[in-house]
């Protein structure tokens, strides 16, 4: 059990360069057990979204490599790209996630909150000015 203890924080602590590799590996670790997690809604639909949004994701830091070295229009580079991010999330993690919402509300929940995005750099305004772009999550449960 010791590869699936795996927490928010060992995520955050890997490189964002190395991230594309540990998800494959527990995407491939999940496809072992895939039979044991039906009853979870783990199907070979929902793995192969898992690989092509790890696909994705990989593909997306190395656009935003490229996007780094060009000052010309980097600016729409990459907010083009973070709208990429959020595309997948909402459209494949989202609704994998959804799974989760009658068989572990806590979780699901917790999963919700997890999803607030604080977009800190979009301004350097005070606190209370009206510039903050913080996204939040309603906390409800929704059976």
């Amino acid at each position: 059990m010791a590869k699936t203890d795996i927490s928010e924080t060992d995520i955050h602590d890997v490189r964002e360069a190395e991230r594309g590799t540990h998800a494959e590996a527990l995407v491939a670790l999940v496809e072992g057990y895939k039979a044991d997690l039906a009853d979870y809604g783990i199907t070979d639909e929902t793995l192969a979204a898992a690989h092509q949004a790890v696909a994705a994701f990989t593909a997306s830091l190395k656009n935003r490599g490229s996007v780094k070295t060009e000052m010309t229009g980097g600016h729409d580079a990459l907010f083009s790209l973070f709208d990429q991010a959020d595309a997948m999330l909402k459209g494949t993690l989202d609704k994998f996630m959804s799974n989760f919402r009658k068989k572990s509300p806590d979780f699901f929940l917790e999963y919700q909150a997890a999803r607030v995005i604080r977009d800190v750099a979009a301004s350097h305004a005070p606190s209370g000015s009206g510039n903050d772009t913080t996204a939040t999550v309603e906390k409800t449960a929704t059976n």
